[in-house]
């Protein structure tokens, strides 16, 4: 009745059920609905309904749009959401219904790295219960990395930073080359020291804050090298200069990396949605090699990066407000000048009444800001 009316001929709803794979669950029988259509979706295919031979005479089939599945039909991603209803009947007639719908697509594979972009340095982590386990571990990994020559160097290390446990004893290694990578890790199994590599321990994950600054960090050329050998970073900063294409005169990226470009830079116009996609690349590479702040503090622009980090908005919604914070800043009269007074904040109040053109830019802390014409 709820899924039925309205369903054109061609598009029956199909049905099935898992009872008739392993019989009554009692307390469990929900969950097995679940698992099966989220195995159904994983697979694009829908497994055949069992023992279902003679339909019932007193369901109106032809006039239902319902149809049982009869043998195992493709269920492949399209340009609709797949869809599934999810029945538990209990022995009084209650019904226990869940609604599921298969995951956004996930985003594109990235683009194999072309010779020459790879990163520079890469960081790859080790860690283990003990530090006889921390040798092992290193010890397999030089195997391995001798015996598997085709492996890209950043790959293995992203690995075992993003997909392994980290756990109390731990080695770090910086690396640029596989014979460097096979190097360290023969530092490590003997226990010698080496350049390069750093040990530890750690019982407690220490919890991290991302600061991002305000503007007058700026300078022509800035992250050039990251931008070079980083794709995560290159990636991000690009899709910055997209947004904002059609809203600054020069091409983002021109500005911030020719240094013939400083007085643009120093524009507040391009300086803050520049400042903006550096730190947001920044804070993307960071992500892509698994760390996570617990906290995020910005100043001025800085916040605006913060707050994108945090998940208050989308990159491309970042990026906007920075050029239309730019803009608005940028079109403010020029001669301004500020002045931190050490003073209580009551004090430089009344200087604002007895100068009109002077007023209290910021309360910063132990300082207040005072702004106005320069004469």
């Amino acid at each position: 009745a709820a899924y039925g009316p309205g369903r054109a001929s061609d598009r029956p709803l199909l049905v099935g059920s898992a009872k008739t794979n392993i019989g009554h669950l009692e307390a469990a029988a929900g969950i097995a609905g679940v698992i099966k259509v989220v195995l159904s979706l994983e697979h694009e295919a829908l497994p055949k309904h069992l023992h279902f031979e003679n339909p019932s005479p007193h369901i109106p089939w032809h006039r239902l749009p319902v149809e049982v599945v009869k043998e195992t039909i493709p269920w492949e991603r399209t340009d609709r959401p797949r869809i599934a209803g999810i029945s538990s009947f209990g022995f009084a007639g209650t019904n226990a219904h869940v609604i599921v719908e298969e995951a956004p697509a996930a985003a594109p594979a990235p683009v194999e790295q072309a010779p020459g972009t790879a990163p520079r340095f890469s960081i790859l982590p080790l860690s283990a219960r003990t530090p006889a386990a921390l040798v092992h571990l290193a010890d397999q990994y030089r195997g391995w990395l001798t015996a598997h020559p085709e492996a890209t160097l950043a790959d293995v290390c992203l690995t075992a930073g993003v997909g392994r446990s980290h756990l109390e004893q731990r080695a770090a290694l910086v690396v640029d080359s596989r014979e460097s990578a096979v190097e360290l890790l023969g530092a490590v199994v003997d226990d010698r020291p080496a350049t390069g590599v750093v040990r530890g321990e750690s019982h407690d994950t220490p919890k991290t804050a991302w600061l991002f600054t305000g503007q007058g960090s700026q300078y022509p050329g800035m992250a050039k090298e990251l931008y070079d050998t980083e794709p995560v970073f290159a990636a991000t900063v690009d899709r910055c200069a997209a947004v904002v294409a059609d809203i600054l005169e020069k091409p983002l990226l021109e500005v911030i990396f020719e240094t013939a470009e400083e007085d643009t830079l120093r524009q507040t116009s391009y300086a803050q949605p520049a400042l903006f996609a550096v730190e947001m690349g920044l804070a993307r590479l960071w992500q892509s090699w698994g760390f996570e702040p617990d906290v995020v503090l910005g100043h001025s622009v800085g916040q605006y990066s913060a707050a994108c980090v945090a998940g208050v908005f989308s990159l491309e919604d970042g990026a906007l407000l920075m050029a239309e914070r730019g803009r608005l800043f940028g079109s403010l009269p020029t001669g301004g000048r500020m002045v931190a007074a050490f003073t209580d904040a009551e004090r430089v109040e009344g200087l604002t009444d007895e100068f009109p053109s002077i007023s209290v830019a910021a309360y910063n802390g132990a300082n207040t800001v005072l702004s106005g014409p320069a004469q």
